[in-house]
């Protein structure tokens, strides 16, 4: 099972999937179009600290209904706010950020022995996506390769 654990780590690694935890935090260089704002590059970075903090333990992207008011609610901020620490400091819109890590959360589970009994549309729904269109599509943009392609990846390693 650790050989699963590294040979999925080191997929994600060599894939394009960027999960905002793993990049240095990047300072708000768009300026103009944030210059009305009152979120100061301080509040910007905490924001971003605390929603890292609760997608990694909380594991809101689970929840197929997860809008960007529901999660800026969870995190009491404001939507702008936090589209804003989306937009302007990770460079993602927010269904581009979730989906990330609904897409890792489908990895996981398509590595793992446990979810082996699981369809590919069950592994989908279970990462929190509503639908298997969606989920292919996430999935091949953030890994290169279709959720079988990867499923049976790992049954090689194996």
């Amino acid at each position: 099972m650790a050989e699963n654990i590294q040979a999925y780590d080191t997929m994600i690694a060599n894939s394009s999937l960027l999960i905002g935890e793993d990049q240095p935090y990047i300072e708000n260089t768009d300026r103009q179009k944030y210059r009305k704002s009152s979120l100061s590059d301080d509040q910007s970075y905490d924001i971003l600290k605390q929603l890292l903090h609760v997608m990694r333990t909380d594991r809101p992207f689970v929840d197929p209904e997860l809008t960007l008011p529901k999660l800026s609610s969870r995190l009491s901020v404001s939507t702008h706010h936090l589209s804003q620490v989306l937009n302007g400091t990770l460079r993602k819109n927010f269904y581009h950020f979730v989906n990330e890590y609904r897409t890792r959360e489908a990895g996981r589970l398509l590595f793992s022995p446990e979810s082996s009994h699981l369809s590919i549309l069950g592994i989908a729904m279970e990462a929190g996506f509503n639908s298997k269109n969606a989920f292919y599509a996430a999935f091949k943009k953030h890994t290169g390769m279709t959720p079988s392609q990867f499923r049976q990846h790992r049954r090689n390693a194996d």
